[in-house]
């Protein structure tokens, strides 16, 4: 089943669709967010920071930051589907990764920790 998608290019081959992606033979793709001050590597082709991005089978985030032109040490939190991950997480075909700077990062780990604390306390109480 072929489906038709408009697609923007943008430099470094980053690419960004109205439509799902279709993962057929060759790269994968996958979506990455950027979020406050890293969005500025991804304003070629999206004004949201949100961008769709072709990678070879097996690639990192630590590939995906460096195609983007981002510095290592900008990179401080790294979301893999909603869970943090390091630099050397193995990505897959349809994955979403959520790149954060250091600015930012530390407010994601105190909302990631009291949402995970959170759970647990509804858990325990439904257990009594």
């Amino acid at each position: 089943m072929n489906v038709e998608r408009k697609m923007l290019e943008g430099q470094n081959g980053w690419v960004l669709s109205l439509f799902p992606p279709i993962h057929e033979k060759g790269p994968m793709r996958i979506t990455v967010k950027l979020n406050a001050s890293l969005r500025q590597y991804g304003r070629d082709v999206s004004d949201n920071g949100i961008l769709l991005s072709e990678i070879e089978e097996n690639a990192t985030p630590r590939e995906v930051v460096q195609k983007l032109g981002i510095p290592l040490d900008r990179v401080k939190m790294i979301l893999l589907n909603g869970k943090g991950v390091d630099l050397n997480a193995h990505l897959s075909e349809g994955d979403r990764i959520a790149l954060f700077p250091p600015e930012m990062a530390f407010n994601m780990y105190v909302a990631l920790s009291f949402r995970r604390d959170l759970g647990k306390k509804n858990l325990d109480q439904e257990g009594n």
